[in-house]
């Protein structure tokens, strides 16, 4: 039994890594502004540490400036880190569907076979159970409809919806290989059979527009509290789009 799908696991550990950094920086530039203050101050022993990569000796007034927009920083670079792999976690878990049943082309062409075998059925009872169901929708005989579909699902006769599977397979993979932020929503609700709420949806792209304005260099006014916010949101998302995956796809049908 699969507790999650392998991306969740990835997207869990690349959130806690930029939540961890975020924690550094934010117990860092504290002690560097406080260290400066002494050296300014001339207290004695008090001095900065060599930095690990720019070689460069540390200018204290420009690491100062640096300091001044660190907070509003850092919160933009969480939001764009944690939507990023938000992104990257949905098309990667999608893809672990297919995975799952041996690989696209496997899964295609099983799901293309068994719609075939129930293309112009040999079956007489499923050839007279249908002919009562091949006529234009009349309301007045509805018990008659459910009878005759009640019949045909207990011999697993696939339905008109049914028989297009393969071909939303394949678009589910299409739509995989260009799939944009603003399209996450859909392929969720409508190709994967995901509930979303229009507050969830409305979330998403309120974060959506946030982040692109970020990406932009529109939105100055970002703080942490408002990143977190919506790191919690991306969180518990994921969290119901892996257990819905999980629940409903990881499931063996080489004999069904």
């Amino acid at each position: 039994m699969y507790a999650h799908t392998e991306s969740f696991k990835v997207l869990k550990n690349q959130t806690q890594e930029i939540l961890d950094f975020a924690v550094l920086i934010d117990n860092s530039v504290p002690l560097l502004k406080m260290t400066i203050k002494n050296i300014e101050k001339k207290v004695d022993g008090i001095n900065l540490a060599n930095p690990d990569f720019f070689t460069r000796p540390p200018d204290n007034e420009q690491l100062k400036n640096y300091a001044k927009e660190y907070k509003n920083n850092l919160s933009k670079y969480v939001l764009l880190s944690n939507f990023s792999y938000f992104e990257a976690y949905v098309i990667n878990s999608i893809e672990e569907i297919f995975e799952f049943h041996g690989g696209f082309d496997n899964m295609l062409k099983a799901s293309q076979l068994r719609c075939n075998q129930h293309i112009d059925s040999s079956n007489d009872i499923v050839k007279q159970n249908k002919r009562k169901l091949q006529d234009s929708y009349d309301k007045k005989k509805k018990e008659k409809y459910e009878k005759y579909s009640n019949l045909l699902k207990q011999v697993n006769y696939k339905f008109p919806s049914e028989l297009l599977s393969s071909y939303g397979i394949m678009k589910l993979k299409e739509e995989l290989k260009n799939l944009k932020s603003i399209g996450i929503p859909d392929i969720l609700i409508n190709g994967l059979h995901l509930f979303l709420s229009d507050d969830d949806i409305k979330e998403f792209h309120r974060i959506r527009d946030i982040r692109n304005s970020i990406a932009h260099g529109k939105n100055q006014g970002f703080n942490m509290k408002s990143a977190m916010k919506c790191n919690t949101f991306l969180r518990d998302l994921s969290v119901k789009i892996d257990k819905h995956i999980v629940n409903n796809y990881f499931v063996i049908e080489r004999f069904s």
